[in-house]
């Protein structure tokens, strides 16, 4: 079976933070070893992710742990330095954190080089059997650049509306070459109604989602608003949530 590296990214408020988080806990059932990474210094992940940065661990030191900011301005990075610094999830000890910490001063940090997001994603690589980054805007965030590239499964988060249409036209050059393999670009239908116009939506824009929509239901509302992204989900958008963990699973056990 391969470690594989999943790039999930969208039109702003398309949910694609809250999907992570699903999708990490629907994978936690094939996989021991899950690493949630993301480079969004405007929101800083452990802001929503509901998940306390330097937990005091029962008769353990409570170490600091370094935010991502600190790690990719490292001029040496290694596993070792990697792993101490993710955060595992204290409801499910097969999923690790790594992002910007909660009220964290990014402009202290040196601006992040292509060159240091890759050994990250590289060496997580190595140790994680699934690496998931939540990803931003790769023309501001050198990790979504690199995991766009590289990743073995890219996702892109489509709301089949304006915001989409508006999304697709200004990362033409990236949404370009994620057509020609649908096993590793998967487009999703996110926030789609029943009667969205999503066969309209494929036709102008040249592509084709993925058979399950992913509608962001009162119950993914809910969860965001009380910082329980981790929490299992119901209804439809726990069934396409558990789709795509079986894809991945497949592909990682035939790569």
């Amino acid at each position: 079976m391969s470690n594989l590296t999943v790039a999930i990214w969208g039109n702003k408020g398309a949910g694609t933070s809250t999907f992570c988080a699903a999708l990490a806990q629907s994978l936690s059932k094939y996989f021991r070893s899950i690493l949630l990474i993301s480079g969004d210094m405007y929101q800083p992940a452990f802001s929503i992710w509901g998940v306390v940065e330097n937990p005091i661990k029962e008769g353990k030191e409570n170490l600091k742990m370094d935010s991502i900011g600190h790690i990719l301005s490292c001029p040496d990075l290694t596993a070792e330095y990697i792993k101490k610094n993710v955060i595992v999830h204290p409801d499910n000890n097969c999923i690790g954190l790594m992002g910007y910490l909660a009220n964290d001063d990014c402009e202290r940090y040196s601006p992040v080089n292509g060159n240091a997001a890759q050994s990250l994603i590289n060496i997580a690589k190595r140790f994680s059997q699934i690496t998931i980054v939540d990803c931003t805007l790769p023309q501001t965030d050198s990790i979504t650049d690199i995991a766009l590239q590289y990743a073995d499964i890219v996702i892109t988060m489509l709301e089949p509306n304006p915001s989409g249409i508006g999304f697709v036209s200004a990362q033409n050059s990236y949404i370009a070459r994620n057509l020609s393999d649908e096993r590793k670009y998967i487009f999703m239908a996110a926030k789609a109604e029943p009667d969205s116009a999503i066969a309209q939506f494929e036709y102008q824009l040249g592509i084709r989602f993925h058979k399950r929509r992913l509608p962001y239901t009162h119950e993914a509302i809910e969860k965001l608003s009380r910082l329980e992204l981790f929490r299992k989900y119901s209804g439809e958008y726990k069934e396409t949530v558990d789709a795509i963990a079986e894809q991945i699973r497949e592909e990682a056990e035939n790569d």
